[in-house]
């Protein structure tokens, strides 16, 4: 299987993310609530905010912390190599994504970090995978690729030394 498939696979919607915020505080705490009791946010709290808010207040429940994180791009491996155990929003693979997806991180790692799948298995993916999965998402965004193709076209840049520019953008 692919990396880019496997990781896919490995993703939570929002809909169980109420699951995994479970698992955290099991494997954490001791866990004071049952995996399958939480209730799922509703479709209608999909969006950032309100989502944001539905986590903090579950997580709560659970004496555990939410914490919203935002990275820059170059910041991001630090981030997954350190944070577990966490729940890291994926942004929106393309604009017809409605649901949320997240990754549940179960341990960090330079190399290799260990994540929790919706099946309940946990597995072990490099951290370089993680990493592009995360970074995809925005090198694909046309508001991010469009001004970047503008700025190479106007410079002249071709072949292999505007993929590296363009890489380093």
């Amino acid at each position: 299987m692919k990396a880019a498939n496997k990781l896919e696979s490995l993703l939570w919607p929002a809909a169980r993310v109420g699951e995994s915020l479970g698992w955290v505080a099991e494997s954490l705490v001791g866990g004071s609530q049952p995996v399958d009791t939480l209730p799922a946010p509703s479709a209608v709290v999909w969006d950032h905010e309100s989502l944001d808010a539905w986590l903090a207040s579950t997580a709560m429940r659970l004496d555990l912390e939410a914490v919203a994180v935002h990275s820059t791009y170059g910041g991001l491996r630090a981030i997954v190599e350190s944070c577990a155990p966490a729940i890291l929003r994926l942004p929106a693979l393309d604009q017809r994504q409605v649901e949320p997806l997240f990754f549940v991180i179960v341990a960090g790692g330079s190399k290799r970090v260990r994540l929790l799948g919706a099946d309940g298995g946990q597995h072990w993916v490099s951290t370089e995978s993680l990493i592009r999965q995360f970074r995809d998402v925005v090198e694909n965004e046309p508001t991010v690729t469009g001004p970047i193709d503008e700025i190479l076209n106007q410079i002249g840049l071709r072949g292999k030394q505007r993929l590296v520019v363009r890489q380093a953008l």
